[in-house]
């Protein structure tokens, strides 16, 4: 895998992780600043440029959930989202793994 590739799935994975850890409609994709809002329509780029980002992180959770369970656990693991340490594994080479797998199945679904 190319690095770019590389650097851009763990972009999208940091920004994952970012709303997982918030937690509640934020977890699922929403930013803060979209949450109070009056109305769904699209009244400015800003509007647009959240809208995507939570496409992005929907995109991604779902990706996530369908890696293996061990390369998903290290990615968990790596993001401190999983409280569950019974795994006995060399995380950062499944990680490495993980991120492999993401691209794959990222590339037909967003721009990577």
């Amino acid at each position: 895998m190319r690095q770019e590739h590389y650097d851009s799935i763990k972009g999208m994975l940091d920004r994952w992780a970012e709303c997982m850890s918030v937690g509640g409609a934020v977890g699922e994709g929403a930013r803060r600043e979209c949450l109070g809002a009056p109305d769904a329509r699209i009244h400015s780029i800003e509007d647009i440029e959240v809208e995507v980002d939570k496409l992005i992180v929907r995109a991604v959770d779902s990706a996530v959930w369908e890696l293996p369970v061990l390369q998903r656990t290290a990615v968990l693991s790596h993001y401190g989202l999983n409280t569950f340490n019974a795994w006995r594994a060399d995380f950062e080479v499944v990680f490495d793994l993980a991120i492999e797998s993401l691209f794959s199945l990222l590339k037909s679904r967003i721009a990577c």
